[in-house]
């Protein structure tokens, strides 16, 4: 399998388990777009010399990527949003599970 199909693959499984949390489409697209970031890409190959962190599958790498992300000024400007991805990414990679997101249930009384 080349590298383009690989990552292309493990994008798709991790926007899945992504969908697993929220089922929201928009949810897991932006997800996959703070992880395809310039941000991330630079720091990913400075780190591990590939620029699309699906490639890498190293937990000592990606702990690498995500502690040097998370002090990055644009970062913590954007409330972590780019951290919180990639710890979103290892949790996949390790089999843990993301926290479910509880959405309030609506009244079944419509007058109120």
């Amino acid at each position: 399998m080349n590298y383009l199909n690989k990552s292309a693959s493990i994008e798709l499984s991790f926007k899945e388990f992504l969908l697993q949390r929220n089922p929201s489409q928009k949810f897991a697209d932006k997800y996959i777009a703070y992880l395809s970031s310039g941000l991330v890409k630079s720091i990913t190959k400075e780190i591990s010399k590939v620029t699309d962190i699906f490639l890498v599958t190293d937990l000592n790498d990606l702990n690498s990527i995500y502690l040097k992300v998370k002090a990055n000024s644009n970062n913590v400007r954007l409330h972590n949003v780019y951290s919180g991805a990639i710890s979103a990414y290892i949790k996949f990679l390790s089999g843990k599970e993301l926290r479910k997101r509880v959405l309030p249930k609506k009244s079944e009384d419509t007058n109120t």
